[in-house]
Formats: structure tokens, sequence, C-alpha cells
């Protein structure tokens, strides 16, 4: 069964199962493992998918794959030795890409079975091949998208305004020349690999300045650029200090942190979501499952423009989630920490001449008043003295405040009903006669 998909298939680099295959009539290259009375693994699937102008055709099987591979002009054939095609594996013809076809032979003969897969280009490409267990992984980029950079002519007397340097952001914007949302940032993940320099291929993560930190190439700025541009940077410093002749150089984003923002507090998924292109608060928290049912009555977006102080941003969660204001619905920005409190619970406590006197539960969102919780503490009884009741509420400094509560006034709407804060006691008096 063949499959496309539009995201490419990730996995560790291994630096043993590294092999670029560019060229007129390379030679074979062998994984190695020659063992003849190793069982044959069936071929489950093949699959397609594209990054850009980078092609990616995954090879998966039952079992560890043995492999040579010779390239030719345009046509890249591998040889699977000791496989066989599953029922579902048939050719393939793909209708745009550097791919035109690919194409599945089985050859069973005497001493082993062997699958021959040819992958047709439709221009020379550069080919790297590995693999990894049970998959077999080739990388097809057209020569065309790895052309070098282009010398700059001698300035004249009278400069025109220069072009901007391919591998290179934009002046006093930081944004690299492709599309912004595809740029480099602080703090992403790289997987950094150079053929035929093994001890350069490695994960790094982008440092506040906007640089990664390569063994023999020091600190190299990365910041705004895109991957193909920090791949000719790295390339160009190779070149430029003689370490590699023709360097291929390949980098992945493994995290784009830089286009991300943090959800965290009273959500079902809390953590870290990208946000490729344009999207709203209420998108992020639909990505991160939503809101749980305990939330407070505010959501706070916590946001840094540059060097700047952070901003707080509050955003009714009612207003924007009940009654449906789209005003509150804002689009966010990379770096943005959206946090969403949980509704807490507090307790007061209610003493005296009530049926249930003891702790009253409730909750932050909601709070409570003086008659409430007398309600929810079972209301007076029949000895209570509703002249005489008082608050006792402890203030900051340690010291304690007594507040005088008028309860018949309240019942007739002459006095407010006193919103009650966290461990405040309600006292009850009783009559003595």
């Amino acid at each position: 069964m063949v499959v496309e998909r539009s995201r490419p298939l990730l996995a560790s680099w291994t630096a043993a199962a590294l092999m670029v295959l560019a060229g007129w009539g390379a030679a074979p290259v062998s994984s190695g493992n020659e063992d003849p009375a190793a069982p044959y693994a069936e071929i489950e699937s093949i699959e397609l998918h594209r990054e850009g102008t980078v092609v990616f055709l995954s090879v998966v099987s039952t079992g560890e794959l043995r492999w040579t591979a010779r390239a030719e002009q345009r046509a890249l054939t591998l040889y699977l030795d000791d496989s066989l095609p599953g029922p579902d594996v048939s050719d393939l013809l793909v209708e745009e890409g550097v791919v035109a076809a690919v194409k599945v032979r089985s050859e069973r003969g005497a001493d082993r079975p062997r699958t021959t897969l040819t992958v047709v280009t439709r221009q020379q490409a550069d080919h790297q091949v590995k693999s990894w267990g049970r998959v077999l992984q080739v990388r097809l980029r057209p020569v065309e998208a790895r052309a070098p950079r282009p010398t700059p002519a001698p300035a004249p007397v009278t400069p025109p305004p220069a072009a901007a340097d391919p591998a290179a952001p934009r002046v006093g914007t930081g944004v690299a020349t492709g599309s912004e949302e595809d740029a480099i940032g602080v703090g992403d993940l790289l997987q950094v690999e150079v053929f035929g320099l093994d001890e350069l291929g490695r994960e790094v993560r982008v440092l506040r300045d906007g640089t990664i930190s390569l063994p023999l190439l020091g600190n190299l700025p990365v910041n705004g650029l895109t991957v193909q541009q920090a791949e000719r940077r790295i390339a160009q410093m190779l070149s430029d200090r003689k370490l590699v002749n023709d360097p291929q150089v390949y980098v992945v984003v493994k995290e784009h942190v830089s286009r991300s923002v943090r959800v965290q507090g009273a959500v079902r998924r809390p953590g870290v979501y990208e946000i490729g292109g344009r999207k709203t608060l209420l998108e992020i928290i639909g990505d991160a499952g939503g809101l749980e049912q305990q939330t407070g009555t505010m959501i706070f977006i916590l946001r840094r423009s540059g060097s700047g102080p952070e901003e707080r941003i509050e955003i009714n969660a009612e207003q924007l989630i009940e009654q449906g204001d789209v005003s509150l619905n804002i689009p966010l920005e990379p770096g943005d920490i959206v946090s969403v409190p949980h509704q807490k619970r507090h307790y007061v406590y209610v003493n005296g001449a009530v049926k249930s006197p003891g702790q009253v539960e409730f909750l932050s969102s909601e709070g409570i008043t003086v008659l409430q919780a007398i309600t929810a503490a079972g209301g007076l009884t029949e000895r209570a003295n509703a002249g005489n009741i008082h608050v006792i509420r402890k203030l900051p400094d340690g010291s304690q405040e007594r507040i005088e509560i008028h309860l018949k006034k309240i019942k007739k709407g002459k006095e407010i009903d006193l919103p009650l804060e966290k461990n405040d006691v309600v006292v009850v008096g009783e009559w003595f006669f």
C-alpha cells in the first residue's frame, strides 16, 4: 500500500546508516550485513511524502533490511536482499515533484529472494539513504535546489541598494528572506548532519543570541534563517575553511519552539503548541483539549515583546466562551504563555446557633456571602439571636477585624449581604433565657 503524507517521517540520524549517493554511475554501497542464512523480510509499505522541494521515500518491512544502492543519471536503484514485497505493495506513479515513479520488482532466486526498487526522478537529484531497524529511508533533493550562492558583482562608484544575502536575515528585522513562518528562531532544536564529517552531526539548540554551536565551526548565527539558508551557511563555512570538499549539509527542525506558545493550567492537555500561521486564543485552547470544568473567571496571556517588560493580558473567560464575545478572541504571538487558572476551593467557618456549624466550602470564581454561608450551615436555630451576628476576619498584618452583621436588614434589602473572604469566621449568637 502506498500512502501520501504531508509531513516527513522524523527519525534519529544514525551515522553508521548515513550514506549519500550522488553523481552518475556511482558504485554500489552495501549495508554490510551479508548473512546468507538470514530469513527473508516482507516489504509492508512504501510511503512518499514531501517537504518543500525535498521528497522522502520510506520503506517499512517485517525485519531488518540489507541493502545496496546505485545511482545512475535520473534513477536510483535499491537492492533489498532477503526480502519480498507484500501483496499490497505495487508500482507508484507521481504526478508532481522531483519523483516521477517508483518501480517494484521481486526476484525469487535459488539462493535467496531480493526486491529491487527503482526511483525515477524528473531531474538530477542528490540522494541520501539511511536505515534503522525495519525502516529504510531515501531523501531526494533536486540539484537546482542546492545551487551555490551567486558571487556579487563589484560595486560601482555610486552603488545602488545592495541585494540581500540569500543566507542572511533582513537588516533590522530578524526575518529571513524566505517565509517568516519557516524561519529558525531562538529555542528551536535542530538536527544537523554533514556527509563525510560524522563528528559534526548532532542535535543543537538555538541559543538566546540566535546562534548554534558546532565543533570545528564554533558559534554560527542562524536566527531568522530558513532551513535551506542555514544549510548553505554551514556548507559555505565548511568550504571556506577547507574542511570538506563540496559539503552536503542537512538541517531538520525537530522542535519549532520559536513558533509556539505554552498553554498551562486548567486545560485538558497543557503543553507547548506550534502556531505555524495565525492562531487565536480559542483555537489554541481547542488544541489543548478545551477547558476543564472548574476554571477561574479569567484567562491570562503573558507576552514579552523584544527586550521590553512582560505584558499581562486579561481575558474574561465567561464573556469569551459562554457569551461568544469575539473581540476577546485575540490572535496569539510566538512565545506567548496562556495561563488558565484552576478554580480554587476556599473555606469559611460558621459557629454558634446554626443547625450544622462547621466548615463551608465555596469556589473562588463564585464567592460566598454571610447569608449564603448561614444557609449552607443549615440556617438559624430556634435559639439564634439574629441581632448578634458578627464576622471575624484575619488581616494581613496578623490582627483581627470584627464586622457586625444586621441579618434582618440584609433580608429586607436595607444593607448589602457582606461578601466573605477565605477563612472568615461567622459567629451567630444565642438567646440565654
